[in-house]
């Protein structure tokens, strides 16, 4: 190096504080989380994919409805909802120019 600078540590050099123990206790739990994961066939994805789209669905209806009745408090659940009203808005327009 020349005269004046200095080192900066980053990433890879710092080392690692962890007893070998500990290392290998990480390395076995993640291998017991991934081969305990359980992965869905695609007819049991779209089926809880459509679950959780109709949910999702009832719970902005809710929210909208909750909005209209002035019931709301929060306000991510206020800022939430004036989103939903304006996508609203926009599909209508869109259907509206479509027929």
């Amino acid at each position: 190096m020349a005269k004046g600078w200095t080192k900066i540590e980053t990433v890879n050099d710092n080392k690692s504080v962890e007893s070998t123990s500990q290392k290998q206790r990480n390395l076995r739990n993640f291998a017991n989380a991934i081969r305990n994961t359980k992965s869905l066939s695609p007819e049991d994805l779209k089926k809880h994919s459509d679950e959780l789209f109709v949910a999702k669905n009832a719970e902005d209806a809710k929210l909208l409805e909750a909005f209209d009745s002035k019931k709301l408090k929060s306000k991510n659940a206020i800022k939430r909802a004036l989103q939903l009203k304006k996508e609203q808005a926009k599909a209508e327009k869109k259907t509206q120019k479509e027929s």
